[in-house]
């Protein structure tokens, strides 16, 4: 059964302040919820005055068909310019026979003939007809028509296909005024604009919501025209639901609506050719491409479009959180921050690093330890210690202490670099005491750290003064005993004599003269080769002549005499018995065979001496002179009679320094030259002071030549 709803409109008065202030519409299947019943907020509301009014068989008396419509609502978004559209039906929209399951046919309606198809499936039908210029023909029809359905794989495309026949469609309106008792046969070809369908109803989204865009642009475009050029501010609107195959009537709702732009200021253009290729924040496809807010996305800054990333906002938040970028959430520009709160960890650096809205608290290492951990401070001494603190922006290491005067005990006080240099003598040497009593120390600390002292042990006790260069009775003064220390002296005599100073002794107990005596000297106090000794004076008596020569060595040398060296220079006797000076030997009898001959010679001294003969004494006078072998008693032989050789015919050696029996002075001068007198041997002649023995030596010769003449005076 079809049966018409009432007619209503609206007047001019009611609607003028309509749709100017209109919002972005959120679609949730719910238009109550979505589309708010208030003119002020954009929102204009179409109610069937009749209620529930749509006819129902008996069996189905008691439920609500979804084809009964409640209320239709509409928005229209002037900046973005588009018709946001709600229907609301008293069931479930689209659920025939009202059972709460759209598309399932109840047994109620199929034991009636009729169906509950799914998704608008035919032969089932909802329009939404728009009248731009009000002339009773209908310019504009958006729904699903008698002869398609919802696509239920793609219910919320964002624009529809050419010669879309299978679903929701935005179509211009064919057939005139009698086809407005049949909308959903009226669709005709599909509109060159954008749309929207939220979703085929269901039990929980159970109303009709859809946007069309560029709608300013649609209502320039389609208009029939019957009445002329349109001049008014209002277009009329129709609402249907219903179905071409069923037991179950139709439902219409008709009402008047503000058209956009008022006051005859020309209709905005869908895309203007300048922002063909750029998008803005504003739900709305300013490039065109049938995309909403899709990035990149721009905003105007002084006449020019400028990319997001380009741009920086403020997000409010405290610290780092504060700067931002762009981003866009349901056709509105919001800020969000760069750094996210809590996504930082805080350092010391001047800034909210964690976005809390305080600055450098609770920082963590960056590079230090956090604050108020210890840490080293890299400067010298007491000053190395310290705890992280944040100074201005920066974690640094702060002293615990502050520098103060230097102490002497080990530290570095005044944080210089420097332990202890207000106390230049610490760690020298020092004494306690004087002289031998001094015991030595180092200075150290004092135990009240402001001086040093010494930490030598108590002084030891005085002895008495040696002369050894030190204090042994520490008195303060040195060898002060042995007050010749130091003065001049002298060592040796004449040409030996050596200058130096008086120094002590090497047991302390006296002093000696410290010079050095002249090698081989004499006179230097020193019995050297060629010496027989050396007592360096000049004393003659004393055992050690001038001439170094010692009493008692056989030979009465120079300085020597009868008084000062009586075995040397008292004429001998042969024949007391007393072996004197000259002697071999003296057995006091006249017997020549005895070993002992008168003459005082031993047989066997290598000499045939006066009286011996080869048979009283063989080892000495055997054998013949000129045998070429020096026999005992020769002194040479070299087997022939040349006398200048060197070796006499009397077996004599020329050279001796004694003229031989043989010997004259054209045959040995250096023997029996005239004014030669007997001669010294070589070592008596290395006396380097050249003190010779004078020519009167002679006179010893003489002696002993006339000694055997007072033996034998002396024997008669």
């Amino acid at each position: 059964m079809m049966r018409r709803a009432r007619w209503f409109g609206l007047t001019a008065a009611a609607l003028s302040g309509g749709v100017a202030q209109a919002q972005v519409v959120p679609f949730t299947g719910q238009v109550i919820q979505d589309f708010v019943n208030a003119v002020t907020e954009g929102v204009d509301r179409a109610i069937d005055p009749n209620g529930r009014d749509l006819a129902l068989p008996a069996t189905l008396a008691n439920r609500s068909s979804g084809y009964d419509i409640d209320e239709v609502r509409v928005s229209y978004d002037r900046e973005l310019d588009i018709l946001y559209v709600g229907i609301r039906a008293f069931g479930v929209a689209g659920d025939v026979d009202g059972d709460g399951r759209p598309g399932e046919t109840s047994p109620e309606l199929r034991a009636l003939g009729g169906i509950d198809a799914p998704h608008f499936g035919p032969p089932e039908s909802f329009a939404f007809m728009i009248d731009f210029d009000e002339d009773g023909i209908y310019d504009l029809i958006a729904g699903v028509p008698f002869l398609g359905a919802i696509d239920p794989n793609d219910l919320e495309r964002n624009g529809p296909r050419p010669g879309d026949a299978d679903g929701f469609q935005v179509s211009a309106f064919v057939g005139g005024v009698n086809a407005a008792l049949a909308p959903g046969a009226a669709f005709g070809a599909p509109v060159d604009t954008g749309w929207r369908l939220h979703a085929s109803p269901n039990s929980r989204q159970p109303d009709l919501e859809f946007e069309i865009r560029g709608f300013s642009v649609l209502a320039a475009e389609y208009q029939s025209g019957l009445n002329g050029p349109d001049l008014s501010n209002f277009f009329a609107v129709d609402a249907y639901m219903g179905s071409a195959g069923d037991v179950v009537g139709e439902d219409f709702l008709h009402g008047g609506f503000l058209q956009d732009p008022p006051d005859g200021n020309p209709p905005p253009v869908l895309c203007p050719r300048e922002l063909q290729n750029v998008e803005f924040c504003n739900d709305f496809d300013d490039d065109c491409d049938r995309e909403l807010d899709e990035g990149p996305l721009y905003r105007m800054v002084d006449g020019q479009p400028v990319p997001f990333d380009e741009l920086s906002c403020d997000t409010d938040l405290p610290g780092v959180c504060r700067v931002g970028q762009p981003d866009c959430r349901g056709g509105q520009e919001i800020c969000i921050p760069t750094v996210r709160p809590g996504v930082q960890d805080e350092i010391c650096d001047g800034l909210d690093n964690d976005c809390d809205g305080q600055v450098d608290e609770d920082t963590v290492r960056e590079p230090l330890p956090g604050i108020g951990v210890m840490c080293d401070t890299e400067l010298p001494g007491l000053c190395m210690a310290g705890t992280a603190q944040c100074r201005e922006g920066a974690l640094v290491c702060v002293p615990d202490g502050d520098p103060m005067p230097e102490l002497c005990n080990g530290s570095d006080d005044n944080c210089n670099g420097e332990i202890d240099e207000a106390f230049p003598t610490l760690g020298m040497a020092c004494q306690n005491g004087v002289g031998a009593c001094a015991r030595d120390g180092v200075f150290v600390c004092a135990p009240d750290q402001q001086d040093v002292a010494c930490n030598a042990p108590e002084p030891g006790d005085p002895v008495a003064e040696l002369c050894n260069g030190g204090d042994d009775d520490c008195d303060g003064t040195t060898d002060e005993a042995f007050p010749g220390v130091g003065l001049a002296c002298t060592v040796g005599v004449r040409a030996c004599a050596v200058e130096g100073v008086t120094v002590c002794t090497a047991d302390g107990m006296e002093t000696t003269c410290g010079a050095r005596p002249l090698p081989e000297c004499c006179g230097n106090g020193v019995a050297e080769a060629g010496e027989e000794c050396d007592d360096g004076n000049d004393v003659a008596d004393d055992g050690c002549t001038n001439a170094c020569r010692s009493c008692g060595n056989g030979v009465c040398d120079d300085g020597e005499t009868v008084e000062s060296c009586r075995e040397d220079c008292e004429v001998p006797l042969c024949g007391n018995e007393v072996v004197d000076a000259g002697e071999d030997c003296d057995d006091g009898d006249d017997d020549d065979t005895d070993g002992c001959n008168t003459e005082c010679r031993s047989c066997g001294n290598g000499t045939c001496d006066k009286g011996e003969t080869a048979a009283n004494c063989p080892a000495d006078c055997s054998g013949t002179c000129g045998d070429n072998k020096a026999d005992p008693g020769e002194e040479c032989d070299d087997g022939n009679q040349d006398s200048t050789d060197g070796c006499t015919s009397a077996c004599e050696l020329c050279g001796n320094g004694i003229c031989g029996a043989s010997e004259n002075s054209n045959i040995c001068p250096e023997d029996c030259a005239v004014d030669a007198g007997p001669r010294l041997t070589g070592a008596d002649l290395s006396d380097n002071c050249s003190m010779t023995r004078p020519q009167g030596g002679s006179a010893w010769w003489l002696v002993l030549l006339g000694l055997p003449l007072l033996r034998r005076r002396r024997r008669a």
